[in-house]
């Protein structure tokens, strides 16, 4: 199930008795593609979690940018081969490392970060928090329903069920139909990453 809402809120929300597996699969449709355009399809919105690993490109500077707000952080190797790394920092060593609980950076006090551009240099493993705006979950909820409420009209030309692609008559594609919804319209403006 989507990360921004339930599968009790998209059932509530469509006036469903029960849950149907396609409303809800197409709510996490419809999350992907809110993810997609705010430029986050390779780190969609997530409820915090323990235990990520990431590798990064070699910074070649003092900062480190994680995917997620930290939670924890708990180990940071560089080196092309974690299990044989060139060096592991001191993660709770202020004098080596300087992170704050609820942003994304890591900044390294005693060095850098590896050379510039040294590709899968440095893996780090961290507990991250929650990155849940409130207002992506009414995005959601309003798209989901718009689809819903289309499905099975006579404008609707063409449907695909794997990637969830509609084409309504007057050739109005899914993405024009959530870019008329302000709430949608408003989340990507806010919440979009330069990419």
């Amino acid at each position: 199930m989507a990360d921004l809402v339930s599968s009790s809120q998209v059932t509530d929300y469509l006036g469903l008795t029960a849950a149907d597996p396609v409303a809800l699969d197409l709510a996490d449709r419809v999350e992907s593609l809110l993810a997609e355009q705010c430029g986050r399809a390779d780190r969609p919105f997530a409820a915090a979690t323990a235990s990520r690993t990431e590798v990064h490109d070699g910074t070649g500077t003092t900062t480190l940018w994680l995917d997620y707000p930290l939670a924890a952080l708990t180990s940071i190797k560089l080196g092309v081969d974690p299990s044989l790394p060139v060096e592991t920092l001191a993660v709770a060593d202020l004098d080596v490392l300087s992170a704050v609980v609820g942003l994304r950076q890591v900044f390294r006090r005693d060095g850098v970060f590896g050379p510039a551009g040294k590709r899968r240099y440095v893996q780090v493993v961290y507990d991250h928090g929650e990155d849940l705006p409130n207002t992506g979950g009414q995005a959601v909820l309003e798209m989901t329903a718009a689809l819903w409420r289309r499905k099975g009209l006579e404008g609707v030309t063409s449907e695909r069920l794997g990637g969830y692609a509609v084409t309504f008559a007057g050739g109005d594609r899914v993405q024009d139909l959530a870019e008329s919804l302000p709430v949608w319209r408003a989340f990507v403006q806010s919440h979009g990453v330069l990419v």
